[in-house]
């Protein structure tokens, strides 16, 4: 007969954040949409970079929002003529 399925098992961790190791970049991330799929992923272990165009301030946000994940995390502006370094 199997086990009872324990939760205390040694593998259960590496299931709680699936996309651990993995990068992902979020093209208008700073804002709506783009923002909650940054802090999903995020929550599933990826690190996690942005660009926005016009909403620095958004992005600041949400790049502190995603560091408080324990993700690396970076923004950068993009659009026309626009080159910004990350922080």
């Amino acid at each position: 007969m199997a086990e009872p399925y324990d939760s205390t098992h040694e593998n259960v961790g590496q299931f709680a954040r699936p996309l651990a190791g993995k990068t992902a970049l979020v093209t208008g991330g700073a804002k709506r949409i783009g923002r909650a799929i940054a802090l999903t992923l995020a929550a599933s272990g990826a690190d996690v970079a942005i660009t926005y165009r016009d909403s620095q301030s958004a992005a600041e946000a949400t790049v502190r929002e995603l560091a408080a994940l324990d993700v690396d995390c970076a923004r950068r502006a993009h659009g026309p003529g626009r080159c910004a370094e990350h922080p």
